[in-house]
């Protein structure tokens, strides 16, 4: 590889925002890397600022979220306190409605069941069917 600006002379870097071999003659050393010419270097420190920046608008945008977890979970933790105190002041009065809906829950099954069996033909001749199969 040799330099753009000197065809018989070996390059040595390549230009740190543009890419172009350079040998040590055409090299510019600024802000830490190799550059072909002033306006490539303030092209790089530019965009060296801008990642600086992009970065630390993500790193603050990281923390909001971290905070915004933390509160969420802060908040179900409230909840579920307030529920199992709720519960807790509360049980005698909150197991006998539970009971109460469990057993109506039981007649109304019964009942449907009941229902569907009286619904059904006792003699029918899938019935019939069915249990001479068995025989």
């Amino acid at each position: 590889m040799v330099c753009l600006n000197h065809p018989d002379t070996e390059a040595v870097a390549r230009c740190g925002a543009c890419g172009k071999p350079l040998c040590a003659k055409c090299v510019l050393k600024s802000n830490g890397g190799n550059f072909c010419s002033e306006a490539c270097a303030a092209k790089a420190k530019a965009s060296a600022s801008r990642s600086g920046d992009v970065m630390e608008r993500a790193g603050k945008a990281d923390s909001k979220a971290a905070v915004k977890k933390i509160i969420f979970i802060i908040i179900l933790l409230a909840i579920a306190g307030a529920a199992a105190y709720f519960y807790s002041q509360n049980k005698k009065e909150i197991d006998a409605k539970v009971s109460d809906q469990v057993k109506t829950i039981k007649k109304k099954g019964q009942k449907a069941i009941d229902a569907g069996h009286k619904a059904l033909d006792k003699e029918s001749k899938y019935k019939r069917d069915r249990e001479n199969m068995v025989k």
